[in-house]
């Protein structure tokens, strides 16, 4: 009996990627590996997601003869953590929407969004994930892999730490309106 070998973290996500696109019946270009050409500069991805852009495979996403900058990309650091985050940065200030970092070693994520033509950091959930506007999923790191989830999903397992929360301040004013 052979052991497959377990695919990137890269495949998987893009795996991934295409699986939760489908579900949503969404078309969109996802891409790996990828060159991204602006009018400016080159940048790569890791995986890329166009959405409502025509699936057909490409090596290279040029911005002029697409018509528009991709919607969410994906970098994986593999040398320097400091080098991922700034190309993440210049993604979204290119166009992207979104751009996410993923530290294997580290298990952790850093996500940057395009809000009023600034880059701002994409903030944590409760529960550890980055929130992805884009997809209508958070992003959340596990045994070593990017995974998508139901925004909702995540919520669910955030509500007893609420309730815990707000039993612990009602406890608190029964306790001061008694004294």
């Amino acid at each position: 009996m052979s052991v497959q070998p377990t695919p990137p973290p890269a495949h998987s996500l893009h795996v991934e990627l295409h699986r939760w696109l489908a579900a949503r019946q969404r078309e969109a270009f996802v891409g790996s590996d990828l060159a991204v050409i602006s009018r400016t500069c080159e940048l790569r991805a890791d995986v890329a997601v166009a959405l409502d852009a025509n699936p057909r495979p490409r090596s290279c996403w040029i911005e002029a003869v697409e018509g528009r900058a991709l919607d969410v990309v994906f970098l994986f650091v593999t040398g320097e953590r400091l080098r991922a985050l700034t190309n993440a940065a210049r993604h979204v200030e290119r166009g992207a929407a979104e751009a996410f970092v993923f530290d294997a070693r580290a298990n952790s994520a850093w996500g940057f969004r395009r809000d009023d033509r600034r880059v701002d950091a994409i903030p944590l959930t409760t529960m550890g994930a980055l929130r992805s506007r884009v997809l209508g999923a958070d992003v959340v790191t596990r045994a070593g892999r990017l995974h998508l989830a139901p925004v909702a999903t995540n919520e669910l397992y955030d509500v007893p730490d609420r309730i815990d929360r707000v039993l612990a301040r009602i406890e608190r004013q029964r306790a001061r309106a008694a004294s």
